[in-house]
């Protein structure tokens, strides 16, 4: 089922999604990887809200989100997320400004430094002792975080300024070129500076787009199965503290196939610009982005086979 575009009805919607995973009814698992998705938008508008706490610029704002996911998974895997939480409240604020809360009121700087992918990042956001977590491995198996892939034409442009059609639209659309819905305004608008924007290809910018998103796909896709692998130990399992350091790289992985996932090397080889042009072009698209488009709630699906089966991998 599609999530509606109504407000009231998109709440119902999502806080369904939630009954059913606090409740852990048939099929959860899929309502998770969808709920997680759909609420993105909402965590980083709340997140932006907050930015003046969060040091680091937009690469903060993004580690702050990978990090929050990662909160979210951690505590669903152990059935305490939803545990307090009631449909009187919406799933969404629940979620999300809760979660913000936490961000503002304890060590933000602990979550944004340079040891967020390692072994103290999520630290100021987990009530337990990182010492009794990591004392022996787990005895059950590791868990992949939820997927996060949006549908194609998940999202559309938002409404253009006096300025009009700038180079980061032109940014926009390549980084989400398969994502977004180029029919509805002002797409169209958009789609005929890309040709200018992309001086470097000898073919149709939307051929040459379609082939550079196969690559990035593929070479995403490559990276996180190899952490999937090693996730799994072959069915084995890690330490909690090699599990959650992962789980916060597949989750990192995720926002990146999901935001930007055209590297610069890609983007040079598209534009025919420098290595510094195309590192300050995607420094503004990660800074600017919720100004450029707007996600659709019918755009927002879980994709239950992104995962990895770790006892059926160890069995291979």
């Amino acid at each position: 089922m599609s999530a509606p575009t109504d407000a009231s009805e998109r709440r119902t919607y999502l806080d369904g999604l939630a009954v059913q995973v606090r409740d852990r009814q048939s099929g959860w698992e899929g309502a998770w990887e969808a709920l997680v998705t759909a609420l993105i938008p909402d965590l980083q508008r709340v997140l932006a809200g907050h930015r003046s706490a969060i040091p680091g610029g937009p690469e903060g704002l993004e580690e702050a989100l990978s990090s929050v996911l990662y909160y979210w998974q951690s505590k669903i895997s152990a059935g305490t997320l939803l545990r307090n939480w009631d449909t009187t409240s919406p799933i969404a604020g629940y979620l999300c400004h809760r979660i913000a809360v936490k961000i503002g009121r304890q060590s933000v700087q602990r979550l944004v430094s340079s040891g967020i992918g390692g072994d103290e990042g999520v630290g100021a956001m987990d009530e337990r002792s990182s010492h009794s977590r990591d004392a022996s491995h787990s005895d059950r198996p590791a868990q992949a975080p939820a997927a996060i892939h949006p549908s194609e034409a998940a999202c559309s442009f938002m409404p253009l300024t006096a300025a009009g059609v700038t180079q980061m639209h032109s940014v926009a659309g390549l980084q989400l070129f398969r994502k977004l819905d180029w029919h509805q305004q002002p797409g169209p608008q958009v789609a005929a500076s890309m040709a200018d924007f992309l001086a470097a290809v000898d073919q149709p910018w939307e051929e040459a787009l379609a082939d550079a998103h196969e690559r990035a796909q593929i070479a995403l896709s490559q990276r996180e199965h190899k952490l999937l692998n090693q996730l799994c130990n072959d069915g084995k399992g890690v330490s909690p503290r090699a599990e959650r350091t992962l789980q916060q790289k597949i989750i990192k992985l995720r926002v990146e196939q999901m935001l930007h996932p055209i590297g610069p090397l890609q983007m040079m080889d598209l534009t025919g610009a420098s290595r510094n042009v195309c590192d300050q072009h995607r420094s503004r698209w990660r800074r600017q982005h919720r100004d450029l488009v707007a996600w659709h709630a019918d755009g927002i699906l879980g994709d239950p086979d992104a995962g990895l089966d770790c006892d059926q991998e160890g069995a291979s």
